[in-house]
């Protein structure tokens, strides 16, 4: 009897992520690191899911006005609680990506240098 409760209780959960899945979040772009990170006066631009495996450590961002993307070796505590940040240099050019979730606050700051120099203007965005 235990097992056809429990299994019941697994149909109804799978069902209901399937079926509505992650929250829907609005996207906003900010002027700066510190507006992404209170998300206060930014210009809405799209919605979004984030969609976390836990298991595997990896997050697949879907925007709606933009392409998917999915970061590995994420740090990940739960849905609302998780950590994607990446450095990287090739050829003299260095790519900072902060993407990050915060009691189910999203802040994502991206930063191109040449060596010290900005090649791009700073991308910083937030969703609430």
């Amino acid at each position: 009897m235990k097992l056809v409760i429990f299994l019941f209780f697994l149909t109804v959960h799978s069902f209901s992520y399937a079926f509505w899945g992650p929250r829907t979040y609005q996207i906003y772009e900010c002027s700066s690191s510190a507006q992404a990170h209170s998300c206060e006066q930014c210009k809405f631009i799209s919605k979004g899911k984030f969609l976390v495996n836990k298991d595997q450590k990896f997050v697949i961002s879907q925007v709606e006005i933009g392409r998917s993307k999915t970061d590995a070796n994420c740090r990940i505590i739960d849905d609302k609680n998780w950590d994607c940040s990446s450095t990287d240099t090739t050829a003299g050019i260095t790519t900072i990506i902060k993407n990050q979730m915060n009691d189910g606050k999203w802040i994502f700051n991206s930063r191109v240098y040449s060596e010290t120099r900005l090649l791009f203007p700073p991308k910083d965005l937030c969703a609430k």
